[in-house]
């Protein structure tokens, strides 16, 4: 049985529920080229209408000298106060040289499908994403939780490691918020 660890990001942002919904909300997709380890690549619609539980895509991230592709589900929408993703691993292949370049000397090519299940394990698990937004004496608060299941048998000095990463890039999303709500 996979072990579950929940990471939580909250801060409070001097705007309506509505605008810091729609800032904390907004993507923008990196040109490929640009890119660096984390960002998205593509995102592929697949079912349902955007803004409505059921909505799901197809996401493709830069892991490095891989890509990793993952199933991104909306389990909930209700603007704007709450919002769910659900997260599936699905595989991990191959840079393509044609649309950007590896890391910096990087000749080693890891073997796509045993790097998936050492990250994912042999039974992949989905992760889910929760944001919730509240009104406290005028200030919007958010908090996002993230919650994985660990596989079987993985190295915990790694999982710290994917952990902090994660709670960065929490920190991150709140701080993208932030910025996309100084803009005039």
């Amino acid at each position: 049985m996979s072990k579950i660890t929940e990471i939580t990001a909250s801060r409070g942002f001097d705007a309506p529920p509505d605008q810091v919904f729609d800032a904390l909300t907004h993507r923008a997709i990196v040109r490929p080229l640009e890119s660096k380890p984390g960002d998205v690549l593509e995102m592929i619609h697949l079912a349902g209408h955007p803004n409505q539980a059921g909505y799901q895509t197809a996401v493709r991230v830069n892991w490095g000298l891989l890509d990793y592709r993952y199933l991104e589900t909306l389990t909930a929408y209700h603007r704007p106060h709450f919002i769910a993703h659900e997260h599936m691993p699905e595989a991990c292949f191959p840079l393509d040289h044609t649309e950007r370049l590896p890391p910096v000397n990087n000749r080693w090519t890891p073997e796509p499908e045993r790097v998936f299940r050492q990250s994912f394990g042999a039974d992949p698990q989905a992760s889910h994403e929760r944001i919730d937004l509240t009104q406290k004496g005028g200030q919007t608060f958010v908090e996002i939780t993230y919650s994985k299941a660990n596989p079987p048998g993985s190295w915990a000095w790694l999982q710290r490691r994917k952990d902090r990463r994660l709670a960065a890039h929490l920190e991150s999303i709140l701080e993208s918020t932030a910025q996309k709500l100084s803009q005039p």
